[in-house]
């Protein structure tokens, strides 16, 4: 009888015990489901983009601004010059304007070209020119002598063309009384025979030529 009633307690405290352990797991779980849900975790903002940096513009320095407009206008004059057929520019100094006394009279020597140039017509320009400030500078300063350039085809350089029968670049060597041409002399011949031939010798029959025509100046002697 003691055996019976033993087995009896124990199996209620067993069905105790399971049963206590099912009500605390379905207690569990209905938590789990009554808690609210985990959120998730916020998008990160994406940085906002740098701003870009200014743009400088640098300001032109107005000495700069002035070069290049007097560059402008020194090369407008010049272009002005040669279409209207002023006195080209020469590499080498050239005098003021002479001042003309009456019965005054001097040297000019002329270098007259075409509108179209080559290589000769321009050599025989420098080569010209360097003579003349080489041998010549005193009387060019001092409005003796003169060294004068023109286009022949057009402007003031025309009115030479006829005067002195020119038809090609040339050097004329001429005898110059109160600003008018008294007597000439071409030398269009030899300075193209001898340009691109030794320059010294171009140099010294040019230089010959010029010293024998101011010679007769005072005379009524052609040289």
């Amino acid at each position: 009888m003691a055996k019976k009633s033993a087995a009896i307690v124990l199996l209620v405290f067993v069905l105790l015990s399971v049963g206590y352990l099912l009500g605390k797991e379905g207690r569990r779980r209905s938590a789990e489901s009554a808690a609210p849900p985990e959120q998730a975790s916020p998008t990160e903002v994406a940085a906002p983009a740098p701003t870009p940096a200014p743009v400088v513009v640098s300001e032109v320095a107005p000495t700069a601004v002035a070069d290049a407009a007097t560059m402008s206008r020194e090369m407008a004059a010049a272009a002005e010059a040669t279409s209207t057929g002023s006195p080209t520019p020469s590499p080498y100094p050239t005098p003021v304007p002479p001042r003309y006394a009456p019965g005054q009279t001097n040297l000019t020597v002329y270098f007259f070209h075409r509108k179209e140039r080559c290589e000769t017509c321009r050599k025989i320009e420098e080569y010209t020119g360097e003579l003349m400030g080489e041998k010549y500078m005193t009387e060019l300063e001092d409005g003796n002598m003169e060294w004068r350039v023109y286009c022949f085809e057009e402007g003031s350089g025309e009115k030479f063309r006829d005067e002195l029968g020119l038809f090609t670049s040339t050097v004329v060597l001429a005898k110059v009384c109160e600003g008018k041409i008294v007597r000439s002399k071409d030398l269009v011949e030899q300075v193209w025979q001898k340009v691109n031939g030794d320059k010294d010798e171009f140099m010294k029959y040019l230089q010959g030529e010029i010293d024998a025509f101011r010679a007769s100046l005072d005379s009524d002697e052609t040289p």
